[in-house]
């Protein structure tokens, strides 16, 4: 599936955006990272830019130290009160785009 996306892409000088779980050989696939946290960009680079990649065994390495970080800056955070929760909570239920992590790529 992945080299007939690429193919499409270079055929027809598409974007392609995959927001997964799954990071299988996306090293090799992916030209850019996109980050998104508490619904705010905190990564935006082109994959080859990615400072981690240079230390990293491979893409999912990386993203599981950037999730591992959020799950300990949270747990850090003191609680939210109430009113504030309810509110979080009622925009979630409204908006599937206002999920707590998001990976996206794209060629």
């Amino acid at each position: 599936l992945l080299d007939f996306l690429k193919e499409e892409c270079e055929q027809r000088g598409a974007a392609i955006v995959y927001a997964t779980h799954i990071f299988d050989g996306l090293e090799s696939w992916a030209t850019h990272v996109v980050y998104i946290e508490d619904g705010k960009l905190k990564r935006f680079e082109k994959l080859s830019e990615l400072n981690e990649m240079r230390n990293a065994v491979n893409l999912l390495q990386v993203v599981e130290s950037w999730l591992r970080a959020e799950n300990k800056d949270k747990d850090n955070k003191p609680p939210m009160p109430a009113t504030q929760f309810k509110m979080a909570s009622q925009l979630s239920e409204v908006s599937p785009f206002t999920s707590r992590r998001h990976m996206a790529y794209y060629r």
